[in-house]
């Protein structure tokens, strides 16, 4: 919802998103397909894998299979382009 603040702060300032500044957003929820005008440009961190990557952990380290240390886990996630992003040509 950050960006919605960002839409709001551009309007009022006479600034065009997509054209005189460029806002992206991170979690691809719904509200970023309906809400925003033009379309917001978020990335999808495909909430569904990391949520079984972190279970599947969890259950390892529980299970004494994966040691307890600092792990970096890195998720793929997918750019959902909308308008809102200005791209040089």
């Amino acid at each position: 919802m950050m960006a919605y603040g960002v839409y709001q702060a551009a309007k009022a300032l006479g600034l065009t998103v997509g054209h005189d500044i460029s806002v992206s957003g991170f979690d691809n929820t719904q509200n970023s397909l309906s809400i925003f005008q033009p379309k917001l440009t978020t990335a999808d961190p495909n909430m569904a894998l990391w949520s079984d990557m972190i279970a599947d952990s969890i259950v390892q380290r529980i299970e004494g299979t994966e040691p307890i240390t600092n792990q970096t886990i890195f998720v793929p996630s997918e750019i959902v382009m909308g308008q809102s992003v200005k791209l040089n040509a």
